[in-house]
């Protein structure tokens, strides 16, 4: 039986990269985590940990695992990203709705039917407009949350 990082590694490896002391120390970060972070959250939690690893070099693992697929990377806003693992490393598929005034995120997977025959319709569409194999998607509803809207009142 492979162990995660194992897997992780021949995965980073199918990518054209090595699963480095850094990238190991992020994908654990990720692994005990039960939400989406930022590069100054995963910072901050090696900080704690007693262990020095630096903003820039987490970019750079950040990068090189986005590029693998092992992470996936989404916006909430114009001035920071999140990330989250990705693909058969995630606890299950989802969608995020963000609050625009709070950079409230929740994570959004009680999908009904009828929004999953939705979604791959578009994803559907999309492949067959363009000749693109798609493989994954994101998806994020940008606006203003219960307790932000209640604070206009």
């Amino acid at each position: 039986m492979t162990t995660l990082s194992g897997q992780l590694g021949k995965d980073l490896q199918r990518g054209g990269y090595r699963l480095t002391a850094s990238r190991k120390i992020i994908l654990d970060i990720f692994r005990y985590g039960s939400r989406p972070l930022s590069a100054e959250d995963i910072y901050l939690a090696i900080r704690a940990e007693n262990k020095n690893v630096g903003l820039t070099t987490i970019y750079r693992a950040l990068d090189s695992l986005v590029k693998a697929n092992i992470v996936r990377k989404f916006a909430v806003n114009t001035e920071r990203a999140l990330y989250e693992l990705a693909g058969k490393q995630a606890c299950e598929h989802h969608h995020h709705l963000v609050c625009r005034k709070c950079d409230l995120l929740i994570d959004y997977k009680d999908f009904c039917e009828e929004e999953v025959r939705l979604i791959k319709r578009i994803e559907e569409l999309v492949a067959k407009r363009h000749s693109f194999e798609i493989h994954d998607h994101q998806l994020s509803f940008v606006g203003i949350c219960n307790r932000c809207q209640k604070e206009k009142k």
